[in-house]
């Protein structure tokens, strides 16, 4: 190979790598996500004491994905915060991933346990992070009914 040819390889390996350095975007930090055992006054949705139903009580972004110069390679993640009131004996520490087994059968979601507390009515809630697509996030509101009635939040 010629002298001049490595030069010219090595110049153009510099400036991608500067590029690189320049306007690499990495960001998949999670966002913090806490529930608290606050009353929420604006909140007039609760969910049904027989379980039959589960209320969304908040969306969230949960990672920003990846963007490598301006390019998104993977995207952003996100979730919706459903209550519902469990079957009696379902008592789900927090942390772990709720299914429909055990004394939590008939329980219609699956996620992990992000908090519990009591409604207003003062039956016990669990509330379960769902993950949840942008669209569904996009239309997704508080107080809504889970599973969702909106099309962009039906499975495929």
């Amino acid at each position: 190979m010629k002298p001049g040819a490595i030069i010219v390889i090595g110049l153009g390996l510099f400036i991608i790598f500067g590029l690189l350095a320049a306007g690499l975007s990495l960001s998949t930090t999670k966002s913090p996500f806490a529930v608290t055992t606050q009353v929420i006054e604006a909140m007039t949705a609760e969910p049904p004491a027989d379980g039959s139903a589960s209320v969304v009580y908040a969306t969230s972004r949960t990672s920003s994905g990846l963007k490598i110069l301006g390019v998104q390679v993977r995207q952003p993640d996100f979730a919706a915060s459903v209550g519902f009131v469990p079957p009696p004996g379902c008592a789900p520490p927090q942390g772990v991933v709720l299914e429909d087994e055990g004394l939590c059968s008939g329980v219609a979601l699956t996620g992990v346990v992000m908090g519990s507390g009591t409604t207003r009515s003062g039956h016990s809630l669990v509330i379960v992070q769902v993950a949840i697509s942008s669209a569904c996030h996009d239309v997704l509101r508080e107080g809504d009914p889970w599973p969702s009635t909106h099309t962009a939040c039906q499975e495929p």
